[in-house]
């Protein structure tokens, strides 16, 4: 996000804040309207998702920094989120190159795209203990089984981290006694 304030696309700090702070698609991002953001129960609110359906999503901090910046541009109650200041929406691909360019910039020399922050939101939480239900249902996932499928290398991952620090830490312990 740093890195992105630097660059010429403006809206990039907040979007990328957005996405990964909510895990949404790009496409479902672009589309939020002001009716859609529901401050007091903290929740945005998916009209339609990939798979059709609906859905809340929950709002962090760095969802309601992003969403202060957006409404410094709020021309009405119904008008989009992600809006320039003379609100039009800005194309859906104007952020790519843009955030390309901050990721290198930031020193992340894997290739990313903004789908990386749906599926970093997504790993985040299962790494924080949300469940696999709850964290499919937040992302907008028709079945728990994708989710479980996109992110099982992803657990598998953890689970063999934590394997290797349970059999160290038993061998410091029997070394000790």
């Amino acid at each position: 996000i740093e890195a992105a304030t630097t660059l010429r696309q403006k809206l990039l700090p907040a979007f990328i804040g957005l996405l990964a702070s909510t895990g949404l698609r790009r496409e479902e991002a672009m589309n939020l309207v002001w009716t859609d953001v529901d401050m007091g129960n903290g929740f945005l609110h998916i009209r339609k998702s990939k798979n059709g359906s609906s859905r809340l999503v929950p709002m962090e901090v760095m969802t309601l920094r992003a969403l202060g910046y957006f409404e410094t541009h709020r021309r009405s109650a119904e008008g989009p989120v992600v809006a320039y200041p003379d609100g039009t929406r800005p194309h859906i691909d104007s952020f790519l190159k843009p955030f390309k360019k901050a990721a290198a910039m930031a020193g992340i020399e894997k290739r990313v795209d903004l789908h990386t922050l749906r599926h970093s939101y997504g790993s985040n939480k299962l790494r924080d203990g949300w469940g696999l239900k709850k964290v499919s249902m937040i992302m907008g996932h028709s079945d728990v089984v994708v989710t479980a499928n996109v992110y099982s290398h992803l657990l598998d991952g953890d689970l063999k981290v934590r394997d290797v620090y349970f059999q160290e830490l038993l061998m410091a312990q029997k070394g000790t006694k």
